[in-house]
């Protein structure tokens, strides 16, 4: 239905004994319904809006919300990684990154591996922890021995993720 349409518009084959006004404009016509229907949608819409919706009796966890933390903590340090990485090949001395490089490589990839294996509840996500943690090491001790603010964050990184990566044990 249009609004300012007239009503042979509207309603083709509605009967019409006596010539009804058009309405204003920005109004529309008012389609009749039956009164018990209207009453049954009434109704409805009250029940809706009044009954609280409880789905769940009690709150679902999810098998890696316990291991919050520690998925966090391995995310944070693959972006850290990564971003190492690659602003350590824009450096002058290259060569002298070389094991900064491949570690951050090595330690990014192994973040996120052990995050995705934590987030799926895998069977084998404490022994990907301990491999995680073990290269997080490795990677953070490397990056300490350089003077530049990516390697510096990276090392930070790494060590909260290592921290959170042996609590697991």
């Amino acid at each position: 239905m249009l609004c300012g349409a007239p009503l042979r518009q509207q309603v083709p084959h509605a009967r019409r004994t006596r010539q009804q006004p058009i309405p204003p404009r920005g109004r529309c016509w008012r389609v009749p319904i039956r009164a018990s229907l209207a009453r049954e949608l009434l109704l409805l819409e009250w029940r809706i809006s009044n009954t609280p919706i409880k789905l769940f009796r009690r709150r679902f966890v999810m098998p890696h919300e316990d291991l919050r933390a520690c998925i966090d903590a391995c995310h944070a340090c693959a972006v850290a990684c990564n971003h190492c990485a690659a602003s350590c090949l824009r450096e002058r001395n290259v060569d002298e990154m070389r094991k900064c490089i491949e570690l951050d490589i090595d330690c990014a990839q192994i973040c996120a591996f052990a995050a995705a294996a934590m987030s799926r509840a895998s069977e084998h996500s404490k022994e990907i922890c301990q491999l995680c943690a073990r290269i997080c090491e490795e990677c953070g001790a490397e990056c300490a021995k350089h003077a530049a603010q990516h390697c510096l964050d990276c090392a930070k990184a790494c060590e909260r993720c290592s921290q959170a990566c042996n609590s697991m044990q």
